[in-house]
């Protein structure tokens, strides 16, 4: 999960379990399916909504979403890997599906 303003919240989700049994069910499940790439993937689109990002390259982006070169890499293969990849962030810049 991504929030929509504050970095230091990214990655947190709230869930209710009816007992510590299905808390520890649950918690296992998120461990499981859990990517960093989807994350900085998160931060990316996030990035590309933000005021002056419209006509943002990736570089730009990348930098705004607080990426590293390679953490970038890692967010564009994971989207590309998707059974229905973004082909444009959420501010409407076009992905590249491969770089």
């Amino acid at each position: 999960m991504i929030d929509p303003i504050f970095f230091s919240l990214d990655g947190q989700r709230y869930v209710n379990a009816c007992c510590p049994e299905h808390l520890a069910a649950l918690i296992d499940h998120a461990r499981s399916s859990w990517s960093i790439a989807e994350l900085w993937f998160g931060r990316l689109c996030r990035a590309s909504k933000q005021p002056g990002m419209r006509d943002a390259d990736m570089d730009q982006l990348r930098a705004r979403a607080r990426l590293s070169p390679d953490d970038l890499e890692a967010a564009l293969a994971w989207n590309a890997g998707q059974t229905e990849p973004m082909l444009t962030l959420p501010g409407g810049q076009i992905l590249p599906l491969s770089r």
